[in-house]
């Protein structure tokens, strides 16, 4: 029978675990053959809920289970944003809307394997140096640092591809990297060598030099 997943009205770090609970079982497999996800309560899609979603929609593609976007609103500004960024036209039968177009503050929601990581780094890096005013120099290390996490999908993950999203706010003087995919997590690997009490505590002993 299928099963409709609504997404909340603000969908972001916060929100993701109850349709994570609603999609996937204790036994991590998917609640049902056809899945359908609901988007007419969305007001807000921060990029950490966009990769999120993109990440649990390959998961469920690779175990077979189909289904459908439902509450679509071309007119729903946070719609807008994710066909801005890619995401209907990757996941849809196409964009929302003729007219969308990735922003000059966005990149585009992508899927990256370890072995492609290098190549959009490459191409990440020039944009987020224009972005913060910088040399493409000084952001050597952070590039390692990013091609680092991508490796740990490979080394970590049930899966070899992880999602990635990355939002500069030029407002705040930021940019947001959201990555998401299937590994373990911190916490849980630590917890396997060390006695831990919290997930906090866990992190604090993944960081000791």
């Amino acid at each position: 029978m299928a099963i409709t997943v609504s997404i909340p009205s603000n969908f972001d770090l916060s929100t993701m675990y109850p349709v994570i609970g609603e999609t996937i079982n204790d036994e991590l497999r998917p609640r049902s053959k056809t899945i359908n996800f609901d988007f007419s309560r969305l007001a807000w899609a921060a990029p950490d809920g966009m990769t999120v979603l993109s990440n649990l929609i390959e998961w469920l593609k690779k175990r077979g289970v189909t289904g459908s976007f439902i509450g679509c609103n071309p007119k729903n500004r946070a719609q807008q944003y994710m066909d801005d960024c890619g995401f209907f036209e990757e996941y849809s039968n196409g964009p929302l809307r003729e007219t969308n177009a990735v922003r000059s503050t966005t990149q585009q929601i992508r899927k990256v394997a370890c072995a492609g990581s290098v190549e959009w780094l490459d191409q990440l890096i020039p944009w987020l140096s224009d972005c913060l005013g910088t040399t493409k120099g000084t952001l050597a290390e952070f590039k390692t640092s990013l091609r680092e996490i991508f490796l740990n999908i490979e080394d970590h993950s049930t899966e070899e591809i992880g999602c990635v999203h990355v939002q500069w706010f030029p407002n705040g003087g930021y940019v947001h990297f959201s990555i998401s995919d299937f590994g373990v997590g911190i916490p849980t690997e630590i917890a396997r060598v060390y006695e831990t009490n919290s997930d906090a505590h866990a992190l604090a002993i993944a960081t000791r030099e």
